[in-house]
């Protein structure tokens, strides 16, 4: 399932005193946690200190059963009004699995073991989490884990639309949840979890942004909406009327690039290589990145 992405992007009143800075950080996991329909009012045996982090669609004794996991970051390192630019989980596999013996792997055995990744927008803890007090989570964006390609494979997968998500509602996001697309059995991932000995298989959320540092009067912020971002196609639309706006684009180190007014509601950029970019439109500035 392919969707459009409409991604909001904080606007900024320039004012003196504005700064920003582009920094990337490494995020561990806080907390994590298998939901197991075969145990599903089973809580700590497979929601703490549990090595593996997996999601299935697969059969014991004759019972078919799904495993579906929740995983949350600690973003408090990363101000409220960040800019988010990229975000990239790293998911590894599980060799220690005790699944192994059994599935082999991840598994395509009955079609593509393809998962999806949504924002988890009800509060869970990991030790009282169960398959049948799952917390709620909204499809509107999805992200999806690619059909595997080898048995013991790992993943790093763009989840930026659903950071940017999450910063852009912080009261009712809490975290990622995930499972296999179609439920039919002997289908499965096998991850490590936060709870790995190995800390090198452990997951992990790379996030690039924008850092807005402002004196005290720069205080008042507005939104306008940008889409795509990142771009790829050398197109930059508004959801909101533009027209005949005037505009200027600024590179990272903060020159003038290109200067003009809008027209059709969108913006031509075919011209400019991939990077970060400022937009200035009166009184507005936003960011957006050209892919190549």
């Amino acid at each position: 399932m392919k969707k459009i992405l409409h991604l909001l992007l904080t606007v900024s009143i320039l004012s003196t005193g504005y700064c920003q800075t582009e920094k990337t950080v490494t995020l561990d996991v806080s907390k994590d946690a298998q939901l197991i329909s075969l145990y599903p009012d089973r809580e700590g045996d497979f929601a703490v200190d549990y090595a593996s982090f997996e999601l299935l669609e697969w059969t014991k004794d004759g019972t078919t059963f799904t495993t579906t996991g929740v995983m949350d970051f600690d973003f408090s390192v990363i101000h409220e009004d960040a800019e988010i630019i990229r975000a990239d989980l790293k998911l590894y596999y599980n060799p220690q699995s005790g699944n192994v013996p059994y599935m082999g792997g991840h598994s395509s055995l009955s079609g593509s073991n393809a998962g999806w990744i949504w924002r988890t927008t009800s509060a869970w803890e990991e030790s009282s989490v169960t398959y049948n007090n799952d917390p709620s989570y909204s499809t509107v964006t999805a992200v999806e884990i690619p059909q595997s390609t080898s048995a013991d494979q790992d993943y790093v997968i763009n989840v930026t639309p659903l950071v940017q998500d999450i910063f852009e509602n912080p009261d009712n996001s809490f975290g990622f949840t995930m499972k296999i697309q179609v439920q039919q059995h002997y289908r499965a991932f096998l991850f490590a979890s936060s709870d790995h000995p190995n800390l090198d298989l452990r997951p992990k959320l790379i996030v690039t942004y924008v850092d807005v540092t402002a004196s005290p009067d720069h205080i008042a912020k507005g939104r306008l909406s940008l889409y795509p971002n990142p771009v790829s196609g050398g197109i930059l639309q508004f959801s909101e009327s533009v027209e005949s706006s005037q505009y200027s684009i600024l590179n990272a180190q903060g020159s003038v690039i290109k200067t003009g007014d809008i027209e059709g509601n969108q913006l031509n950029i075919e011209e400019l290589q991939a990077g970060i970019y400022h937009l200035v439109l009166g009184s507005t500035r936003s960011h957006f990145v050209v892919e190549e």
